[in-house]
């Protein structure tokens, strides 16, 4: 509506300050303003400086994640390979928002949400991936449109209601599973992935710029062509994840999805001469008690043959 911002960010960041973060900063201009929390995700990360207000091109920018076509976006966007190693994947994401604006949706792959509020037009433009990696919820009425990646940040704010949504709340307990715009919280709504929502001060709207659908699909290849294309797009995917800052560790339950993920990982690490360590849930009671006899539910065998296989797997059992 206008007013100016006081001292919400600083509320907002009450319901959010237990998260883990190394720093966080504020940028307040008029009616609108952002926080941003950074986390070191990736060796990059140390030089990020989040939100940034870019006066030559009227825009107030912030973004996170961490972002898999590095190397593409580098030649698309012609920044020199020797600043590889010191760009941060939000300065990335801000550059290809530079570049192509909304559309920049459709370059970026990766963990990814962003913000980008120009100051001589008021409009807003917030998206998320396409793979439901981030998260962003949003309150909005005809006044005020506030937006955190948490209920716990919106909450604390006097003009958002605390009431439960009952039947978000009877989803989660028959565990219906899906995409709802709902929350938890019957005044807060939740930006779909593969969604960008753009405000100005008299309205909004919500796009989906992405449908797996439309993907391409490789097609007449022969079945061991399948195969070794599969493993490469795995391996690739499984290197993206292994860029980061602090040590990497995994989930292994011993089926097939999480072993392939811990098996490659673990070659690539073993490359670089480091280890992956695992958690894995191990019951204490008998699930043969409890299940049928074609279902099982203690996994540490099938958790201890992977880990044999791989030296530098060290698994940690979890028994609860």
């Amino acid at each position: 509506n206008g007013k100016p911002v006081s001292n919400e960010l600083e509320i907002m960041l009450r319901g959010i300050e237990h998260f883990p973060h190394e720093r966080y900063d504020f940028i307040v201009k008029d009616n609108f303003a952002i926080g941003h929390m950074l986390t070191y995700n990736t060796p990059e990360a140390v030089y990020e400086k989040m939100p940034k207000h870019l006066e030559d091109h009227n825009l107030i920018f912030a973004a996170e994640g961490r972002i898999d076509n590095r190397e593409e976006l580098f030649q698309k966007l012609s920044i020199p390979s020797k600043q590889e190693h010191i760009i941060p994947d939000g300065d990335l994401i801000l550059n290809a928002y530079l570049k192509w604006g909304k559309e920049c949706v459709d370059y970026l792959l990766g963990k990814w949400s962003l913000v980008a509020f120009h100051t001589d037009s008021e409009e807003l433009f917030i998206a998320r991936d396409q793979w439901d990696y981030t998260a962003i919820n949003y309150y909005l009425d005809e006044n005020v449109f506030a937006f955190a990646p948490s209920n716990k940040a919106l909450l604390p704010l006097s003009f958002v209601d605390e009431e439960i949504d009952k039947f978000m709340m009877a989803r989660f307990l028959v565990l219906w599973t899906g995409d709802f715009e709902k929350t938890y919280h019957s005044q807060i709504k939740r930006l779909l992935t593969s969604h960008y929502i753009y405000c100005t001060t008299s309205h909004h709207s919500l796009t989906k710029y992405w449908d797996y659908r439309n993907m391409n699909v490789l097609e007449g290849l022969k079945q061991e062509e399948y195969g070794e294309a599969l493993l490469e797009i795995m391996n690739k995917s499984v290197a993206a994840r292994l860029r980061s800052y602090k040590p990497v560790a995994a989930t292994l339950s011993g089926g097939l999805d999480s072993s392939t993920v811990c098996a490659l990982a673990a070659e690539q690490l073993a490359r670089q001469n480091k280890e992956l360590k695992t958690y894995s849930h191990i019951p204490l009671f008998k699930p043969s008690e409890l299940l049928s006899g074609h279902r099982f539910g203690n996994e540490q065998p099938y958790v201890e043959a992977v880990a044999k296989m791989y030296a530098n797997i060290k698994p940690v059992l979890c028994v609860d």
